[in-house]
């Protein structure tokens, strides 16, 4: 196929187009990753930090409010600590309800069935103690608070292996956006860098075929300008601008088949065979017309030196 200019300019810039498509599509995707983990970041791990928070620290406080009901003697305020309770309880069940929807893996859900069924177990016992402590058994409900500490700290120490989960995956999904901002970095850097050498190297390849065809096309036509018809150009490419060089090759042939039948004239040899040119070729056609009016001259002098001989003969 024949590589012009033309087809290679196109292919230059087609090159550095799909290049920035494909930067175009890359950073689609790389966003799209960003915004995947941003959207997981602000969409679950940190609700489910919040959620599960207001679990451990409202379940802190109902295991206070407990205690000061169990050692509390004042009527008054063991029932403004048993409102208090009661409104604790509500507030875990709130938070466990918003929970639950965002636990995302499988250790994450096993270890919240394990804090249920203890909380559920610990509220259990805690009713007992309360009971007691409403009936002013105060030793028994103590003794029964204490028996619960171990259950109680196994189920608060679940709570926070939940905070540290979430805490943990909100801090993996952060870097993990923050190496797709970084591969993306990369990529943009590195496509940047191959369009930019694609785009110069383009150029300069360009430049310099045509800029070295037009020097050899300069240096022929500027020794046809002075009368030199003995050199020739050639080029090694196949593109336009090897059609003008084949045009001013062209072009010094036909001066030069020109100047050798001038030169024959010159010499006075009108014998040169000639044919017809075209139109647009005057230089040849006015030597042709000079030849055949040399010719046609020379013919009539010869025939009247013939009449003059014949004459000078008569007489003789």
């Amino acid at each position: 196929m024949r590589a012009t200019i033309k087809m290679k300019l196109a292919a230059s810039f087609a090159a550095v187009l799909l290049l920035m498509c494909a930067l175009g599509g890359i950073g689609i995707l790389k966003m799209s990753s960003i915004n995947e983990q941003s959207t997981i970041i602000t969409g679950n791990w940190m609700p489910s930090m919040d959620a599960i928070h207001r679990v451990n620290t409202a379940t802190s406080d109902l295991r206070v409010a407990q205690y000061n009901h169990v050692v509390s003697s004042d009527p008054a305020v063991m029932a403004r600590l048993e409102t208090d309770i009661a409104s604790l309880q509500s507030d875990i069940k709130k938070s466990r309800a918003k929970y639950e929807p965002l636990i995302s893996s499988p250790e994450e859900r096993a270890l919240y069935n394990s804090y249920s069924e203890k909380f559920d177990r610990y509220l259990e016992t805690s009713g007992s103690f309360l009971a007691l402590s409403r009936a002013m058994q105060t030793e028994a409900a103590a003794a029964k608070l204490d028996a619960s500490r171990a259950l109680y700290d196994d189920l608060s120490a679940d709570l926070v292996k939940l905070v540290n989960l979430n805490v943990e995956g909100g801090a993996l999904a952060s870097e993990a956006g923050d190496q797709a901002y970084a591969d993306a970095r990369t990529i943009f850097l590195t496509v940047i860098a191959i369009s930019l050498l694609i785009g110069i190297g383009a150029a300069l390849w360009i430049a310099r075929t045509v800029s070295k065809g037009l020097a050899s096309i300069d240096t022929a036509l500027k020794a046809v300008a002075i009368g030199d018809l003995g050199s020739s150009v050639s080029v090694t490419t196949n593109d336009e601008i090897k059609d003008l060089v084949d045009t001013v090759e062209a072009m010094t042939a036909n001066l030069r088949k020109t100047a050798d039948i001038a030169d024959k004239i010159a010499a006075g040899d009108l014998t040169v065979e000639h044919k017809a040119l075209s139109d647009k070729d005057q230089l040849g056609n006015a030597l042709i017309e000079m030849i055949d009016r040399l010719r046609g001259v020379v013919a009539d002098a010869t025939a009247a030196a013939e009449n003059v001989s014949a004459g000078s003969q008569e007489l003789a």
